[in-house]
């Protein structure tokens, strides 16, 4: 019968692809109580995931002073970072994206909104790029205009709300091809990320678009 303490290893968080995945987890280090983030490997030979030395080990203070910082600086760390907005660019339909990133291609300056009836009923909209314009095409065999046929009468509603209704697909649409292609494994990381790309974009479109 072993006499070794029982691990007690709580594990918030793991995120990546296993050749490098970030593992944020609460131990003990010789009776301390720490927040450890730590990045680990899969060992070829075992199959077996093995801590690499790259991480770090917060005692309390430090999280308190790094979480501080995380909080009053969140937009400049996200905008530095740009995990989104980074994978995506790799291939296929990233490629638009990837061209409003790197000034490739003119910033959106142009939204216009059009309805059409199409298949899948399901699918409320798309949205069709050609350099600085971008055109939303609403699907009115779904359900959401069916119920709403003044939306469809595009002369009766005010063009301010057109157009916030266009910019805010545009944004939606940018924010989920920079999320299509990322390696984020975590539900609530993708989130977050798909989160800050969206209000990102509605914010950057909105000062461009005529």
């Amino acid at each position: 019968m072993s006499d070794s303490p029982p691990d007690t290893t709580v594990v918030l968080l793991e995120d990546g692809p296993k050749k490098k995945r970030l593992k944020v987890t609460l131990q003990e280090y010789m009776g301390r109580p720490l927040l450890n983030l730590r990045y680990w490997y899969e060992d070829k030979k075992s199959g077996e995931m093995q801590p690499t030395r790259q991480g770090v080990a917060l005692t309390r203070n430090n999280y308190l002073a790094l979480r501080s910082s995380i909080v009053d600086h969140h937009d400049e760390i996200m905008e530095y970072l740009n995990v989104g907005a980074k994978d995506a660019i790799k291939t296929g339909e990233g490629s638009v994206l990837n061209e409003h990133i790197s000034g490739k291609q003119s910033p959106i300056a142009i939204v216009k909104v059009e309805f059409e009836a199409r298949r899948p009923a399901s699918e409320l909209y798309k949205v069709d790029y050609h350099g600085s314009s971008a055109t939303v095409r609403l699907n009115t065999n779904h359900c959401f205009l069916g119920q709403n046929p003044t939306l469809m009468q595009i002369e009766k509603v005010p063009q301010d709300v057109v157009k916030s209704i266009g910019r805010l697909l545009v944004a939606l649409d940018l924010s989920l091809m920079a999320a299509r292609d990322t390696e984020l494994t975590s539900p609530s990381v993708v989130t977050e990320q798909l989160k800050f790309d969206f209000f990102k974009h509605a914010q950057t479109i909105s000062r461009q678009v005529e």
